[in-house]
């Protein structure tokens, strides 16, 4: 249960918002994010301050958007049994991964410490840049908005596609922005300031701009991008209208 579910329900319930994830029901969302300038002017897709925290579970619209690709393109018993790696995992995804879908998920993260709070117990401590697993052992990996984080993005990536089954599928959202053609890597000297300045957050080593998709590529990965209809619905899941889900297939 996430850390303001002991707001009473009396003031939340409502029908403004849902989440798809738990399924609650709420008048609003709560907020996350920052707004940096920079986040403005360069538009960046999957940043900046907004209402999208779900009240009870705690998931994002990072998080509802994945979720609303799996359960608009698989049933129940389709992914029953296959193996994915959620890196980074958010513990209200990592959930409907093994409760609804019935997947075997492996969950990790570079850095354990306080965070088991939020992604829960038996999470292991690796490295992205150098997993610990046999090629070809998992069906799905999942790293939202991971990638913006480790020292050598593109390392990381070619460890998601050696790990990967082939036709095996990678989530990898990152914050983007299609107004720059490439993507911003931070430099040696830049300090937490120079990181907001440039690229939107102070723990950020990137900015991925338009070349994202080719990066994948390179790496044996197919990208596509999935769309949720624009409608009524997605204004009440808190989706951004303007982010796509990049999914992409191991070849």
């Amino acid at each position: 249960m996430h850390l303001y579910s002991f707001i009473p329900s009396v003031f939340t319930k409502g029908n403004l918002c849902h989440c798809n994830i738990c399924g609650y029901k709420a008048k609003f969302f709560l907020k996350r994010g920052h707004d940096f300038p920079i986040i403005k002017a360069l538009e960046i897709i999957g940043a900046g301050k907004r209402n999208v925290d779900c009240i009870q579970c705690g998931s994002s619209d990072r998080d509802r958007l994945i979720a609303a690709y799996f359960l608009s393109e698989y049933n129940n018993n389709q992914l029953a049994e296959k193996k994915l790696l959620h890196i980074a995992p958010e513990k209200a995804l990592s959930k409907l991964f093994k409760n609804t879908f019935h997947m075997q998920v492996t969950a990790a993260d570079a850095k354990i410490g306080y965070a088991q709070f939020l992604y829960g117990k038996n999470v292991l401590e690796i490295d992205l840049c150098q997993l610990p697993f046999q090629s070809a052992t998992f069906d799905v990996v999942v790293a939202n908005h991971v990638l913006e984080h480790v020292s050598n993005a593109s390392t990381a990536i070619s460890e998601i596609a050696r790990v990967l089954k082939p036709n095996g599928i990678a989530i990898t959202q990152v914050p983007l922005s299609k107004k720059i053609k490439q993507s911003i890597e931070a430099l040696p000297h830049w300090d937490k300031q120079d990181k907001i300045n440039h690229l939107g957050q102070s723990d950020h080593l990137r900015l991925f701009g338009e070349d994202f998709a080719n990066k994948l590529s390179e790496h044996g990965l197919k990208p596509d991008f999935w769309q949720y209809p624009p409608n009524n619905e997605m204004v009440q899941l808190g989706l951004n209208a303007n982010e796509s889900l990049l999914k992409s297939v191991k070849m």
